[in-house]
């Protein structure tokens, strides 16, 4: 559990974010880091989550698919990458967002993101129990106006 998950405190939960960018396969590397602040730089919470794609295409595929996030508890701004320290493929503002846990579902630890000035809604999952109430207690927080 994380204390004081926005303020200055560094912890880790797990794994870590460094053990998933070295290893060849996400899914081996479960937990999220929370960087300490540092004078004028925002404070960061990251770690692997799994995302369920949107299906775009006709016939499209709604599989889910393990992504690196990221919070800047500064901007607000959830991103997503496929790794590690790669181009982020999208961007989640969290200001006036909605947090909805799903139960009874296939998963455990899923959670949606319901962002209505988009009209978009983002199915997060997380590994484990503990991860799931670390990222939504700081997820919380970022929605509030």
């Amino acid at each position: 559990m994380l204390s004081g998950a926005l303020g200055d405190a560094s912890e880790s939960n797990g794994g870590g974010g460094s053990a998933a960018a070295q290893s060849s396969v996400p899914a081996a590397a479960a937990g999220l880091t929370v960087a300490a602040r540092e004078l004028g730089k925002p404070l960061r919470i990251q770690g692997w989550l799994w995302k369920k794609g949107e299906g775009h295409s006709i016939g499209g595929r709604r599989n889910w698919k393990q992504r690196f996030f990221k919070l800047d508890t500064n901007t607000r701004n959830l991103t997503y990458q496929l790794n590690e320290g790669s181009k982020v493929l999208g961007t989640i503002s969290m200001k006036g967002c909605t947090l909805v846990d799903v139960t009874g579902g296939k998963y455990e630890h899923h959670f949606q993101i319901h962002n209505d000035s988009e009209d978009r809604v983002y199915n997060i999952r997380t590994q484990s129990a503990a991860e799931y109430a670390a990222w939504r207690k700081v997820l919380l927080k970022a929605t509030e106006t």
